[in-house]
């Protein structure tokens, strides 16, 4: 009972920390501390149901539950969601094979880190560089990234020399939205922009030998890059 109290004390604050003084709660503010994953998941969820009924069941409410369905998916635990997606190396050869796909089943039993990146992004290309290393030392061993570009199709020549200049030959590498026809402002539920919650990049999804959720990061650092190696060693051992 103790902790449980202690547990709606935290939402409460939180709750109240999440609007400015002389505010009060509405969707609107809410919404953005859904949007922007302030708080922990189970606190974005409370926020949702401090909702009243007529805007939780609004055409906002709905997509801020979709949000939060999304939130969900990447969660550490959750079974990672199933893509399918065009692998786009500028290594690979089609001369007689043409199109070829990658699904999540490709990767059974192997440790998978998603990187969410883009050519003119300067983090995202810091983080590729520091996890090169890593990667060629424990690829044979079970670990694999895949660096999902965020790129619209008109910069598809700046991506691929991207993956030259950074010498990713290794890797495999799709777009973030299975169609790059596609705009981002219209992406589909098979979409690995879509069904993983890809608000900022980079952003890195870890995924275990048991095709589970291992964690989820934003932004690039030194000490974050470490903390994600480190989860990927206890996912390989």
């Amino acid at each position: 009972m103790i902790v449980r109290n202690l547990v709606i004390l935290s939402i409460i604050m939180f709750l109240v920390l999440s609007v400015k003084a002389g505010d009060s709660l509405h969707i609107d503010q809410i919404g953005l501390s859904i949007l922007n994953e302030r708080g922990t998941l189970e606190q974005r969820h409370a926020l949702f149901d401090f909702l009243y009924y007529q805007e939780r069941t609004s055409k906002r409410g709905q997509e801020l539950a979709d949000v939060l369905r999304k939130q969900d998916n990447i969660a550490p635990g959750h079974a990672a969601l199933p893509f399918r997606a065009e692998e786009q190396s500028p290594y690979q050869h089609r001369e007689d094979t043409g199109k070829i796909y990658l699904t999540l089943d490709d990767f059974e039993g192997k440790v998978v880190l998603l990187d969410f990146w883009a050519h003119w992004c300067i983090p995202c290309r810091n983080g590729l560089r520091a996890m090169k290393e890593f990667y060629h030392q424990n690829h044979e061993v079970g670990f694999v990234v895949i660096a999902v570009n965020s790129d619209p199709r008109y910069q598809f020549g700046p991506w691929q020399e991207a993956i030259v200049e950074e010498e990713l030959k290794d890797y495999y590498h799709v777009s973030a939205i299975a169609d790059t026809l596609k705009t981002f402002m219209n992406v589909q539920p098979d979409d690995l922009f879509y069904n993983y919650y890809v608000q900022a990049i980079p952003k890195y999804v870890l995924i275990g030998r048991d095709g589970r959720i291992i964690g989820n990061w934003i932004g690039y650092t030194e000490e974050q890059a470490n903390e994600i190696k480190k989860e990927i060693l206890n996912a390989l051992n």
